[in-house]
């Protein structure tokens, strides 16, 4: 089971006022809500971006949000976990970021990663904080608001 946050499952509140963007639909910055030095990272392929393109470049700019976009090859093979691991492990070092906030595309909702363990794994040997957005994968859509998503 994966650490749970405010804006998981079953929790609404967030869809409601605040953590909601343009025309009242979620917005992936308030991810980032009560986490100042977090950023976010999503790791899938980079067609997904163009669902929220403009959140994703606006929190880019702010050196607020990485992408990470495995080859299909690395999906295949399993090197994408490898590959999420240094990922973190670069930006703690080269922009002093120890927290993150995983988002993840469909290939990993598929492939059934097991994000609680990269979780451990970047806590015991990087320091670095993890919280696993399981909620979509930046493909909603406004109508999606009012469904389950996961």
């Amino acid at each position: 089971m994966t650490e749970r946050e405010p804006w998981v499952k079953g929790n609404r509140e967030r869809r409601g006022g605040e953590g909601r963007g343009h025309g009242g639909r979620f917005s992936i910055a308030s991810l980032l809500d009560g986490k100042p030095e977090a950023m976010i990272l999503f790791v899938g392929a980079v067609g997904c971006t163009r669902h929220r393109a403009v959140d994703i470049v606006a929190l880019m700019r702010q050196g607020r949000m990485a992408l990470l976009c495995p080859s299909a090859a690395d999906f295949a093979t399993g090197r994408y976990l490898v590959q999420i691991e240094n990922a973190m492990a670069e930006l703690k070092e080269r922009k002093g970021v120890s927290e993150f906030v995983l988002m993840y595309g469909c290939q990993s909702a598929v492939l059934s990663t097991d994000f609680e363990r990269i979780r451990q794994q970047a806590m015991e040997k990087d320091g670095i904080a993890v919280h696993v957005f399981d909620q979509c994968h930046l493909c909603r859509t406004d109508h999606d608001d009012e469904e389950e998503c996961g």
